[in-house]
């Protein structure tokens, strides 16, 4: 596919990236000459100078023999206007734009039936639902849900007093009595695929898919235990914090924000009254001593600068605070991040991708491409959710008479609402929900399984 990104900021530039290796033709379009310079020098892309709102830009950028435009400036405005222009110079292309505001974000019915918009993408949204689904079960570091909320996948770092260090991580199984399977075991830096003789060590960050039910054996046996939080701090009150609080006051929690700008803090203190709103620097550590974070269940930084989120979940780590949930746009910051205890990663910007990448393959292959696509081990490995249709591959086969491709690890089938692990009598049927996991670029639709 012929598609052309606007706007090469951290969303933008790390796009480029996932769908060059995917086989697609790039063009980018930006203001900036420096951007467009380097990503020339480092990608094998096409950049066009210029704003993507006009015209006379996109028809530079090829937009009338495009098969697709992502909009990612942070113009809302312009995002949307380059994407209404598009249509008009091309009907048939696809379109999808980046929209932060909550008054765009209620029309999008309406941008959709009128100017052909195929999607919009909200960062702050994805942002907020991976947050809350942490604080959840704070035990763990990540939490995924998939077919349909039946199978989740968390990640957990394996603490040394667990039961698990120096067990093959077929143990898992045996200990929680429950269909858990470690997928993904991320070590040194590197994501793996184990075998079922693989043996684990403390510090491993382990991925494991799962029913909710058995969530809590699981951080049971990976030494953690489950405190309910009570008691939220969220330093930064923009989008993010916003759609937060709105869910997490849903579940009864004690709020406090803290923001450097009063007229968020008054827009916050009318539309949350039961939220506690504090104007103020939450960088300053005085403030935050003087608001009683030690006190805190939770300590959630949504600041838009990478170096106070970072230094932040170092002092809530520090004093002792049992979880902090850091927001970053530089995925370059995870890796140091990863090494401190209790601290969760979210990085809107991967999460966007992720949405972005599952939308692409879907044009290309809507019978069987991934329904769901999530990166997982710091972008190193990915789990797909796929739905077995009709004609696809293997479908009535024993999976011990299929063979996988290297680095894909078969994580579950849920038929009929009801999940399976997979061994090697299990077969495909029509309409299973399947879920992969694999560390490589070249699976993009169900069928890229198999050998």
């Amino acid at each position: 596919m012929k598609i052309i990104i606007a706007g090469i900021g951290n969303i933008g530039a790390g796009l480029a990236g996932r769908l060059l290796k995917e086989g697609h033709d790039i063009v980018l379009v930006d203001r900036n000459i420096d951007r467009l310079e380097y990503n020339e020098e480092t990608q094998d892309v096409l950049t066009v100078k210029g704003t993507c709102a006009a015209m006379e830009t996109l028809r530079k950028a090829g937009v009338e023999d495009a098969d697709l435009l992502i909009t990612a400036t942070y113009s809302d405005e312009k995002n949307l206007l380059s994407c209404m222009t598009a249509h008009s110079m091309n009907p048939n292309i696809k379109t999808v734009a980046r929209v932060r505001s909550q008054e765009y974000l209620e029309t999008t019915s309406v941008f959709r039936e009128q100017f052909g918009l195929s999607m919009i993408i909200d960062p702050g949204t994805y942002a907020a639902k991976d947050i809350e689904a942490i604080l959840t079960y704070p035990g763990f570091l990540h939490r995924e849900r998939f077919t349909k909320g039946m199978t989740d996948v968390v990640e957990a770092e394996l603490h040394p007093e667990s039961e698990l260090c120096g067990r093959p991580v077929s143990a898992v199984q045996e200990i929680t009595h429950s269909r858990a399977l470690v997928c993904v075991v991320k070590r040194d830096g590197m994501a793996i695929t184990p075998e079922r003789d693989f043996i684990l060590k403390e510090n491993d960050r382990i991925y494991v898919t799962a029913e909710e039910d058995d969530l809590s054996k699981l951080l049971r046996v990976f030494g953690k235990k489950r405190e309910k939080v009570k008691k939220v701090m969220i330093v930064g009150g923009g989008r993010t914090a916003k759609a937060l609080i709105t869910s997490l006051q849903r579940q009864k929690m004690d709020i406090t924000v803290i923001d450097t700008d009063r007229e968020i803090c008054e827009e916050l203190a009318l539309e949350f009254p039961n939220a506690s709103i504090i104007h103020g620097d939450g960088r300053k550590l005085a403030l935050l001593e003087r608001k009683n974070v030690r006190e805190q269940d939770a300590l959630i930084c949504l600041t838009n600068d990478d170096e106070s989120n970072a230094v932040l979940a170092t002092f809530a780590n520090l004093v002792k605070i049992p979880l902090s949930i850091i927001k970053l746009k530089d995925i370059n910051y995870a890796a140091l991040l990863n090494k401190i205890d209790n601290v969760s990663v979210i990085n809107p910007n991967q999460l966007c991708g992720d949405v972005i990448v599952r939308f692409v393959r879907a044009l290309i292959g809507r019978n069987s491409a991934a329904v769901s696509i999530r990166s997982i081990a710091d972008g190193n490995a990915q789990i797909a959710e796929f739905v077995v249709g009709s004609g696809m591959g293997h479908c009535g086969e024993e999976l011990k008479n299929i063979k996988f491709k290297k680095n894909v690890v078969l994580a579950s089938i849920n038929r009929k609402g009801k999940n399976i692990l997979p061994d090697g009598e299990s077969m495909f049927l029509q309409g299973d929900r399947v879920l992969a996991v694999f560390s490589r670029d070249d699976i993009k639709k169900f069928d890229d399984l198999f050998r």
